[in-house]
């Protein structure tokens, strides 16, 4: 049996980043790998801010839009949100977070993002995209007003009890897509899946991985992917353990 350390995986993204990085440099000549979204109209309204220590600060007159329960779901010790900035923006009736990519991990962050977007939207288990700045590397896509399943959220055990066999069956399904379409997802934490209603969402492609068809035509490439594979799914396991759920 062959053991994947963290340092392998991070060197591999890495790799995998760079090429990306190469890609994006030509992509506004060539946009072959991703459908063309419409550029962000002039008319969007910025309302408030998301981030890892206060989750969220918008007006009063705002406040219809959001789960009250999710306002305080983080604490001030989670670190910031990354380098990337997360504005909540007002589009006619739809509320919207607008994700600007920043710092050194700016433009592969955003390319991959938005593959991962594409690949998965068609099959509804993630924010619907919007609009896409591609001069401004900034994604524009619908808010989700739901509960995220975040270990801080103390009610989270038992709307966990009431919502088990949602959460159960579509994260493996999500899962399952993800590895389908050559994704590792690298990041399956509650915060970063949402519950609303009967249906779960995922969000946040920052830090995944993903693998085209022609990079795993190659040998080395597609046995280290399966091992990846295996990883996420025995963390899958290891989630649901952890949120009282049977497999």
């Amino acid at each position: 049996m062959i053991i994947i350390a963290e340092w392998q995986i991070n060197t591999f993204r890495k790799s995998i980043r760079f090429i990306q990085f190469l890609k994006h440099n030509s992509y506004n000549l060539i946009r072959k790998k991703i459908a063309d979204y419409p550029n962000p109209p002039n008319h969007l309204k910025k309302i408030g801010f998301f981030n890892k220590k206060m989750l969220i600060q918008t007006s009063w007159e705002y406040r219809q839009y959001f789960d009250p329960n999710n306002l305080n779901d983080l604490n001030r010790e989670v670190p910031p949100y990354k380098e990337n900035k997360v504005t909540l923006i007002l589009d006619g009736d739809d509320v919207l977070i607008k994700k600007k990519f920043s710092g050194n991990r700016k433009f592969d962050d955003f390319y991959s993002e938005l593959v991962c977007y594409d690949k998965m939207g068609r099959f509804g288990f993630t924010p619907d995209i919007k609009y896409v700045d591609y001069k401004e590397t900034s994604i524009y896509m619908k808010f989700i007003d739901g509960v995220p399943l975040s270990k801080r959220r103390a009610d989270l055990k038992e709307f966990v009890q009431d919502k088990g066999d949602i959460i159960r069956v579509h994260l493996k399904e999500i899962v399952n897509l993800l590895h389908a379409n050559g994704i590792i997802f690298l990041d399956l934490s509650g915060r970063n899946l949402i519950v609303k209603e009967n249906n779960m969402y995922i969000f946040d492609f920052s830090d995944a991985i993903y693998f085209s068809e022609l990079q795993l035509k190659l040998k080395p490439v597609k046995r280290y992917f399966l091992k990846l594979v295996s990883l996420e799914n025995n963390r899958v396991k290891r989630s649901l353990k952890a949120l009282g759920l049977p497999e």
